[in-house]
């Protein structure tokens, strides 16, 4: 999974990942942490995610967590990456708005933009299952880890001793990056044999060579996450 600084790719789309405990008595009680994590997505449609950097305390107040936010924000702009999205749990309580305002109030404070945010459900009857099921992308070789990242090996701790773990606020958070609102999934599969892979633009093999109805409908599949029933291609149209 590792990956040295200089390998990482120029053109990740980025995605930031929070956790606020400190919204949360109870949470601050039992010493979880407030997180921030940084994932770039690979654009070429590899279904690659690169874990850039988290910072996560148990004792930052509200103030302190937008501070940094912001400064990740700032920098990482900076750097002309784009960011897709920043995701949290959804407000409950009929407080659904005040943290939202908060942020968009504090980024216009400091001449930034507030890129788009994405609420998501996070129960708790559901943690351990959007960790498993996030745990399965690292095992199927789709993370990358760049070496001596900030927060990394808490990071790897958590996702290690997933279920078992007295804290998981660092797993929770990170897991966001395989939701359905955020993740992007691989487009272009390689394939075994003499058979290649996809191309990185399916234009690029139609124009290439003659294709099989197959191999059109594949194509259409991966890039349309659908399936082709209502219409058949013959020998003519598949040149």
């Amino acid at each position: 999974m590792w990956v040295e600084p200089n390998d990482v790719p120029r053109n990740l789309i980025l995605t930031i990942h929070i956790d606020t405990a400190f919204k949360t008595p109870e949470r601050k009680g039992h010493g979880d942490e407030s997180v921030v994590v940084v994932w770039g997505h690979d654009a070429k449609g590899s279904g690659d995610v690169y874990y850039l950097e988290g910072y996560g305390s148990d004792r930052w107040r509200i103030e302190d967590f937008t501070d940094e936010l912001i400064k990740i924000v700032q920098r990482r702009k900076r750097e002309l990456y784009r960011i897709k999205c920043i995701t949290d749990e959804r407000e409950m309580g009929g407080k659904s708005g005040a943290w939202l305002n908060w942020l968009q109030s504090a980024f216009h404070g400091a001449g930034l933009v507030l890129p788009p945010i994405v609420q998501l459900n996070r129960t708790r009857s559901r943690k351990h299952i959007r960790i498993q099921e996030a745990a399965g992308f690292w095992v199927d070789g789709h993370v990358r880890l760049v070496r001596g990242a900030p927060g990394v090996q808490k990071l790897i701790a958590q996702m290690v001793r997933a279920g078992i773990s007295s804290h998981d606020d660092w797993s929770d958070a990170a897991a966001d990056v395989f939701a359905s609102e955020v993740y992007q999934p691989m487009l272009n599969p390689v394939l075994g044999g003499d058979e290649g892979g996809w191309p990185a633009q399916p234009g690029d093999d139609i124009l290439g060579r003659r294709l099989t109805n197959d191999r059109v409908r594949q194509i259409y599949d991966l890039a349309n996450e659908q399936f082709v029933t209502d219409w058949e291609l013959d020998d003519n149209h598949s040149s």
